[in-house]
């Protein structure tokens, strides 16, 4: 587990070992998970997802889970989809956008880590090769396991 700032939002990074605990003991620092049964599952499938890292936000068992991935070395947070493309509505394959604002909402300025998520390069789809600017899409797992 690693605690960290990070665009004055207080988040703790779990290894796969963290992640494990919380699935066996369905506490995290010694706290019931409120919510377990929503976390559990989310926890479970990201946890096999190459380039994903998971971070909790919260306190005293009540968490949020927040996935990251790097582009160019930087973290950025995502919501982690199966993308559609909008050009030949052909699924692209497990995806990050940084455009769910519930992400950015308890960063100290939200709308600027938005803003810099946002201007990142937009993912081209696989079959057609149209870009993926309906979901923004800025990561491909895929592209982690070449």
């Amino acid at each position: 587990m690693n605690k960290v700032n990070l665009d004055g939002q207080y988040l703790i990074f779990l290894s796969h070992d963290d992640v494990s605990n919380i699935l066996e003991t369905k506490t995290f620092e010694e706290f019931a998970l409120s919510h377990y049964d929503i976390l559990a599952p989310a926890l479970q499938e990201y946890r096999e997802y190459s380039g994903v890292e998971i971070a909790l936000m919260g306190a005293s068992g009540r968490y949020q889970l927040i996935c990251f991935v790097s582009v160019s070395g930087k973290k950025y947070r995502v919501h982690i989809e199966d993308v559609i493309c909008e050009h030949c509505n052909k699924r692209s394959g497990i995806s990050g956008t940084p455009g769910v604002w519930d992400l950015y909402l308890f960063c100290e300025d939200p709308h600027a880590v938005h803003s810099k998520a946002m201007a990142l390069p937009v993912k081209k789809c696989i079959h057609c090769s149209g870009l993926l600017n309906r979901r923004h899409t800025i990561w491909f797992m895929h592209e982690q396991c070449s």
